[in-house]
């Protein structure tokens, strides 16, 4: 008997994922590839480096903004997509603005835990309301913007993977918050580098990997 073909969500993210389970090139490219880690990265290198040999929040936050004016400059000459270094700009800017606002140096990393705040919140909402924001972004990226709720299947990989992302949020939030309040300017840069791209990568790649296990079961 021929297979029954799929339909829907199933069918259409199937035919996305086919075959790339165990390739991590597509989740590498789809957090910006080795160049967007270190676009993303660098600036918070510099400011904790700089800040761990001078002390001085100020030089620190300078330093930390002209590497990331650099990067911008490298794709403006190359005639690049320029959002992504804009975005490390701005973020570099608005901390380093905030830090002096508030006078200290811990400062610089305040806004960080309002996103993850926010994304908790974000998050949290779409499972109250039963709209899991893992399956609107899987109905998104397919173009099935409701169907995907009727697939038990996938309604229930998108509550996984949506409390998933929950928990690293709040992760970050219960680690960093301790040394945010010691005033441990460096365990908290260190902390947020690590927390930051390397285990948002990894956390993409697990999303690819329980979507498309999930879509190969059906």
């Amino acid at each position: 008997m021929a297979e029954k073909p799929k339909s829907g969500v199933a069918a259409a993210v199937g035919e996305a994922m086919a075959g790339k389970q165990a390739n991590t090139s597509d989740v590498v490219a789809m957090v910006g590839g080795v160049r967007g880690f270190i676009e993303t990265s660098a600036p918070g290198i510099l400011f904790l480096l700089s800040y761990s040999f001078t002390k001085q929040a100020l030089w620190s936050a300078i330093a930390a903004g002209a590497v990331a004016l650099v990067l911008l400059l490298v794709r403006l000459i190359r005639k690049e997509p320029l959002m992504p270094a804009i975005s490390a700009v701005i973020a570099v800017v608005f901390c380093a603005v905030w830090m002096l606002w508030n006078g200290n140096a811990v400062a610089y990393y305040e806004p960080g835990f309002w996103i993850n705040a926010a994304w908790i919140t974000i998050l949290t909402v779409s499972l109250l309301v039963r709209w899991p924001l893992l399956g609107v972004i899987v109905g998104a990226f397919t173009g099935d913007y409701k169907g995907w709720r009727k697939d038990r299947l996938i309604f229930k990989t998108s509550v996984i993977c949506t409390l998933a992302w929950i928990l690293l949020f709040a992760a970050r939030l219960a680690v960093q918050l301790p040394l945010y309040y010691a005033g441990a300017v460096e365990a908290l840069g260190v902390a947020r580098l690590v927390m930051g791209v390397p285990l948002y990568a990894l956390f993409v790649l697990a999303t690819w990997q329980i979507f498309a296990s999930a879509l190969k079961k059906r």
